[in-house]
Formats: C-alpha cells, sequence, structure tokens
C-alpha cells in the first residue's frame, strides 16, 4: 500500500461553508416569496439535487443523510421529504403572475434588499466562524492537542511513526475470551494491516469482504501480516467478523471523542511504526 493524502474538493471546508451559506440564503429568499416563478424553477432544482444525494446515499447503505451533522438521519427519509416537495412544486404553481419576467418594483426591491441584509447579517459571522474553527487533532505520539470533543485524523502524516491510535484501541465488553490478550497489546508487536472502518460505509464494507479474504489466504503463512479491524464510533449494530471472522483481531476506537477519520483507512505496522497508509 502506498500513502494517500489530500481530500476531494466535497470535503473542503470552504466548499461546504459555501454550500451552508447558499442554503441560509436561499431559505430567506424562499420565506421573502420574490419572483415566485424563478423561484420555484431553483426550488425545484435545489430539491431535485437533494433527492437525488439521499437516493444515492439511501441505496448506498448509508445510516445517515448527512445533512444534520452529528444527528444521524436515515437518508430514506430525507429523500422523502425532498422528493416530497420537488412533487409539491410541480403540482402547485405561483398564481397571479402571468409572466415568468423578472419584474422590478419598490416593494421588491425593498424585499430584495432585506434579504440580502437579512443574509449578510447572520451569513458572515457564521461563515467567520466555521472558517476560524479549530478542532482537535492527534499528535504523533497519541496526545490529543486542543480542548474541543471533536478530533480530526490525519491518518497519512502517520507513515514512519508509532501508530498514534494504540491509546484508544479497546475491545468491546465481552469480546475477549478467557486469557486472551486485548487487541492494543497485540497491534505492538509483528506484522499488521490496521482497517479503519465505519459501521455504515459502504466503502468499508468492500474493504473488510478484500481483507477478510487476504487473511484467509495469509493464515497458512506464520511470516504474513495479520488483519485486524478498527470500528470507528458511533458504533453500529453490525460487526463485522464476529464469530466466522478469519481476521486476527477486531476492536474498536474508544467513544471517549468525536473522531473525524476518512473510511476506510488501511495502514500497515511493523512494531506498531507505520510503514505505510492508504486511504481506500
Amino acid at each position: 500500500t502506498e500513502p494517500v493524502a489530500g481530500t476531494g474538493l466535497f470535503d473542503s471546508r470552504w466548499f461546504l461553508i459555501g454550500v451552508v451559506e447558499l442554503e441560509l440564503f436561499f431559505g430567506m429568499w424562499l420565506l421573502a416569496n420574490l419572483w415566485p416563478k424563478w423561484t420555484r424553477r431553483a426550488a425545484l432544482l435545489c430539491f431535485g439535487l437533494f433527492a437525488v444525494v439521499s437516493l444515492f446515499k439511501a441505496l448506498s447503505g448509508a445510516a445517515s443523510c448527512g445533512c444534520f451533522g452529528r444527528v444521524e438521519v436515515n437518508p430514506w427519509y430525507t429523500f422523502t421529504l425532498d422528493a416530497a416537495a420537488v412533487l409539491a412544486l410541480l403540482r402547485w404553481r405561483p398564481s397571479g403572475m402571468a409572466s415568468s419576467t423578472l419584474v422590478l418594483s419598490r416593494a421588491l426591491v425593498l424585499r430584495a434588499t432585506t434579504v440580502t441584509l437579512a443574509w449578510l447579517f447572520v451569513g458572515l459571522p457564521a461563515a467567520v466562524a466555521m472558517g476560524t474553527y479549530q478542532p482537535a487533532v492527534l499528535a504523533e505520539d497519541g496526545i490529543i492537542l486542543g480542548g474541543d470533543n471533536l478530533v480530526i485524523l490525519e491518518p497519512e502524516k502517520w507513515t514512519g511513526k508509532r501508530f498514534p491510535l494504540l491509546p484508544f484501541i479497546e475491545n468491546a465488553p465481552g469480546q475477549l475470551q478467557p486469557g486472551e490478550r486485548p487487541l492494543q497489546e497485540c497491534l505492538a508487536e509483528g506484522d499488521w494491516i490496521v482497517v479503519l472502518y465505519h459501521h455504515d460505509c459502504p466503502e468499508c464494507r468492500e474493504s473488510i469482504r478484500k481483507y477478510e479474504k487476504l487473511a484467509r489466504r495469509w493464515a497458512a503463512d506464520p511470516t504474513a501480516p495479520r488483519v485486524a479491524m478498527i470500528e470507528v464510533p458511533p458504533y453500529g449494530t453490525l460487526r463485522f467478523g464476529e464469530a466466522s471472522t478469519v481476521c486476527s483481531g477486531h476492536a474498536r476506537l474508544a467513544n471517549t471523542h468525536d473522531w473525524f477519520c476518512p473510511t476506510p483507512t488501511t495502514c500497515k505496522l511493523d512494531a506498531s511504526v507505520v510503514m505505510s497508509v492508504r486511504l481506500e
């Protein structure tokens, strides 16, 4: 595996801030009832895009649509809401305006100015707050820097250093058999491939299936690396590999913080030192 760094446009903080600001402005615009015919067309496009994204996440098996931050909402619910909005906009049209021309009047200009000023009053401070917010980070020695409960993990910076998550790995209650060593201790010795995953991530499930096949292939080779699956909170009811797994270890990150981690992430360890990282 080779180190992979960087994130895409859709994971960029400034792109996400821009989306939030646009949604805020458009929400105020809808409340002001400005140019109903053109606003209806924009709303159709907006809710149509929301519905497509929610449907994609629902079909992919995601547990949350991601629209409400840390609050998990089933994407089927948001798809139903967005689809209902699209159908309502198609069924009912604004009345009282035979033309779709952007007519300017004193009242409309006043309302548009009010919406813009209200958005600047609310949106600009919100953008500054979101742009300057600094979450906690995990240092290479396993110490969390910063007082925030949200911890940003940057696996692409771990190569050549001790695996910084070791102090936070724990076995689920009742998972260890009598005389069995905790996975946290085992990872400090020998060669390992560690897969960090979220329970509701479709790509994670594919990655887990792939590494379970590799673990089965390597089972008879004492020199081959062992495979460990580490679940990132929030924990799900689905536990990969329980009972029938061929992997050498399953554990989870302690639920002491809100871990922000790209998943699936695969780390190759040699005596607890990260030899390479792959962000799949």
